[in-house]
């Protein structure tokens, strides 16, 4: 078997600590990353490799030549960027210029038939009388075995491996279950305490893959195996890799041959495995070297080969920074987050163009958006401070000047709250938080613009009214109707200004016969207590509006992931589709300033009361707890998830469903949620009523438990 080794990345995470060498060639404790993966190929019985560069080529092929420690090398060099799978595409076939390669010989090439591709091939003197030409270039197409005839050479499957890691496989059981299976990929599994930085891959019995979730977000980590980014290869996948453009195998290849059933496998090979591409990871593979936790050499711990066990290392990082909540890191300015952390936000925040920025609440808030503002303005962004008051607020801004990022900062007491909004005024996506976490170094003539935008709220009440008038005329609107606003801050003040602009409520200070509506202090939700002093938590409010949209016909209705899964009978019963995503999601449910007013809309048009609209919606409830875990998030969520389906694996957690307690059945449905912080799952769970809900709640929670044990 041959292999290709992935070896064209820049390393830019590590710069600080290596400088300008390309990512495979930072040093393990005296030696190049790169060579201790060949040492890795030889051990495993392969002695011919062709690597894929991109990031300074030479530092390599000076380096290691045509050979080392007895394996043959040979490379090709992208001329653009390809993507993995691409890569591996062009290392398979050889590529001079933009014609791809194959030397034949005579048997071979009678074998060939043209079909239209251009596909140049070296011919002998008697061969050529055999082909046409065109132009200078002699063509002919390959099909099926012969288009791989240049590395791979007809030689079956193959070995893709990344030369950006340390490992020390022994991979004699894997390429033994790739034959078993029959594969056509078969993807080298490992399990990591912080599986978000890498491609979760889930297997059924038998190791077929069922799922992938590249990076993803805490509350979307459903395992914690992950691929490792070897792969066992079967020639015919080439054929499914384009010629051009950028391909990857965990975003483009492996899903099309997962939603074609085409045989996918995954298999976890015992040893060490460690990715290099953060500080904190290079430095703790360093440590495990020195201390003899991976094998690398021929068999011998490291520090043995290279008298390693002398190297001093740094001591332990402060932890990096990271988002605690979806698009919103929590915490205190100078212990949690740092000053020039501030800043670091900014310079990746000034990629996304124009950016808007406010804060609210204290010093420290103000202080974390200047510094923020500061950075947009370094990178070349252009930063829009703005008079916002509450996050609801900062979303407005967001789509009302059509900022591609809304940066708002609160303080309550010593604890700040920075929220990021994407342009569509929902918090940003996964891939955006990374962004936001990997700034690139400001250049001199990038520098931005600063603008201040006044009036944000003047604006923000009259959009408010315009929802809580509804399709009224204001011409001839009908008897005003008693509402009540409680709360006396912001938030609470913007409502109570927009009802009283359209004319058409009364607010009351008098509790009791009129419905009431309490916004929270950031405006992003909203409770309230119908006429007769029921309580209605948010969660029922947005099923309440749900089942407004299905009866005024308005089409198909997007809401977030986490909303009650009682609005999916709603739309059911409605004839209605309901979408489940956080991009396009109806503004009322992300804005709790917006829901009270399209609900009073809605009361005030069917002449109903908040009692009435409450008593249309199937009883349902919600209950939920954390659970601390101590073998970790992602290993107790693999376990739970064994006999999952896939489908009931979401963005937003494990779903899982009730099971026989006693003699009855508990009604409802759970999910399991890692959380970004603390070690600790999420169970929550929805039941017909309280009772039910609590207790779905807890026997999910002893499910947790007792996954949660070596």
């Amino acid at each position: 078997m041959k292999a290709i080794i992935l070896a064209g990345g820049e390393g830019t995470r590590l710069r600080a600590i290596t400088g300008d060498l390309p990512k495979p060639m930072v040093p393990i404790l005296g030696e190049p990353a790169l060579a201790h993966i060949i040492r890795f190929l030889r051990r495993n019985g392969i002695t011919e490799a062709r690597l894929a560069l991109r990031y300074m080529p030479r530092a390599v092929t000076d380096h290691f030549g045509d050979s080392f420690e007895g394996v043959a090398l040979t490379y090709s060099v992208e001329t653009e960027r390809r993507g993995t799978a691409g890569a591996v595409r062009d290392c398979a076939v050889r590529e001079h210029g933009t014609d791809i390669i194959c030397e034949l010989s005579g048997a071979e090439f009678n074998a060939v038939r043209e079909r239209g591709t251009d596909i140049i091939c070296e011919l002998s003197g008697a061969e050529f009388n055999a082909v046409r030409e065109r132009g200078t270039d002699i063509i002919c197409e390959l099909s099926g075995a012969e288009f791989n005839a240049d590395f791979i050479a007809g030689g079956g499957d193959f070995l893709v491996v990344p030369g950006d890691c340390i490992c020390d496989f022994d991979l004699t059981e894997l390429f033994a279950f790739h034959r078993e299976r029959e594969s056509e990929v078969t993807i080298a599994l490992h399990s990591v305490p912080e599986p978000t930085e890498y491609g979760l891959v889930v297997c059924a019995p038998g190791g077929r893959v069922g799922k992938f979730a590249e990076k993803p977000a805490w509350e979307g980590v459903v395992t914690d195996t992950v691929s490792t980014g070897i792969y066992v290869l079967s020639e015919s996948v080439l054929r499914d890799i384009p010629r051009r453009g950028e391909y990857d195998f965990a975003r483009d290849l492996f899903p099309k041959l997962l939603a074609s059933n085409r045989s996918l496998y995954g298999f976890a090979p015992r040893g060490y495995w460690r990715d290099i591409g953060t500080p904190d990871a290079y430095y703790e593979c360093i440590r495990d070297a020195r201390d003899g936790r991976v094998k690398l050499g021929h068999g011998a711990p490291f520090d043995a080969l290279s008298g390693g066990a002398d190297v001093e290392l740094p001591p332990a990082a402060r932890a990096p920074l990271e988002f605690t909540r979806r698009g919103e890191i929590t915490g205190r300015l100078g212990e949690h987050f740092l000053a020039s952390d501030c800043l670091s936000l900014g310079l990746a925040a000034g990629a996304f163009g124009r950016v808007g920025i406010g804060f609210a609440g204290g010093g420290a808030a103000r202080v974390v958006a200047e510094l923020i503002s500061c950075g947009v303005n370094a990178s070349g962004g252009t930063s829009f401070s703005h008079d916002g008051e509450t996050v609801s607020e900062a979303a407005f801004a967001a789509r009302g000047l059509a900022l591609a990022l809304s940066i708002f900062a609160s303080q309550r007491g010593a604890e700040v709250k920075i929220s990021f909004i994407g342009e569509d005024g929902a918090a940003v996506s996964r891939a955006d938080e990374r962004r936001l976490l990997s700034p690139a170094p400001p250049t001199p003539e990038s520098f931005g613009d600063a603008r201040r935008v006044s009036g944000v709220g003047a604006f923000y009440v009259p959009h408010l009214a315009k929802i809580a008038r509804g399709a009224l005329s204001s011409d001839s609107p009908p008897d005003a109707m008693n509402i009540i606003i409680k709360g006396s801050g912001a938030a609470a003040g913007a409502l109570r200004e927009a009802l009283e602009l359209t004319g058409g409520y009364r607010l009351s200070e008098r509790a009791g016969g009129a419905a009431e509506f309490e916004p929270s202090p950031d405006g992003t939700s909203c409770s309230a207590r119908g006429e007769s002093g029921t309580e209605i938590d948010h969660a029922r409010l947005i099923a309440i509006a749900a089942a407004a949209h299905f009866e005024l016909g308005r089409g198909a209705l997007i809401l977030p992931p986490d909303a009650p899964e009682i609005i999916g009978v709603l739309a059911e019963r409605a004839g209605a589709e309901l979408i489940r995503s956080w991009r396009g999601a109806a503004e009322w449910s992300l804005d709790g300033l917006a829901l009270a007013a399209e609900l009073c809309a809605f009361m005030r048009s069917r002449g109903a009361s908040l009692d009435d609209l409450n008593a249309k919606i199937p009883r349902f409830a919600l209950a939920e707890r954390e659970i601390p875990v101590r073998l970790g998030r992602g290993a107790v969520m693999r376990k739970l998830s064994a006999d999952a389906e896939a489908g009931d694996m979401l963005d937003s957690g494990l779903v899982l469903r009730p099971a026989a307690a006693g003699d009855k059945i508990i009604g409802g449905i759970g999910v399991v949620t890692p959380l970004r912080r603390d070690g600790a799952l999420r169970v929550r769970a929805e039941a017909d009523c309280a009772r039910n809900a609590k207790r779905l709640c807890a026997e999910i929670a002893r499910r947790v438990r007792a996954a949660d044990v070596i």
